[in-house]
Parts: structure tokens; C-alpha cells; sequence
């Protein structure tokens, strides 16, 4: 995974989409602040309806 960071993307290339749970906490925050480089982060809110219920497939499939 660190192969890509601080590259430059090549016509065609995805960036990584990465789901992070419990973002909003002190060690999300660092996560997040480290996982940024290497690609779109998604980090579902811990408000209800916002995905972020593990028991909800349907809201998981949406975010992802």
C-alpha cells in the first residue's frame, strides 16, 4: 500500500476507496490523518441513519 504514496495518479488509475468505522474517535482522527494519502477515505458518521450501523447491510452497501 505505501507504493503509492506521494505519487502522482496515471490517466485511468482509481485511487483506493477506504472504509474506516469509528473515524470521529481519537484514534479514527489519527487514522484518518495517515490513511489520507493512500487513497478516498469513507467514514460513515455515528449518526443514526448516516450508515454507520453495522447491522444495517443495506445503509453498508450505499456508503461503499
Amino acid at each position: 500500500m505505501r507504493a503509492n504514496c506521494g505519487r502522482q495518479l496515471s490517466v485511468g488509475e482509481r485511487l483506493m476507496r477506504i472504509l474506516l468505522f469509528g473515524g470521529e474517535g481519537q484514534v479514527g482522527w489519527e487514522l484518518r490523518r495517515a490513511l489520507s494519502v493512500l487513497g478516498q477515505l469513507v467514514v460513515p458518521a455515528r449518526k443514526l441513519g448516516a450508515g454507520g450501523d453495522l447491522s444495517d447491510l443495506e445503509g453498508l452497501r450505499q456508503i461503499i
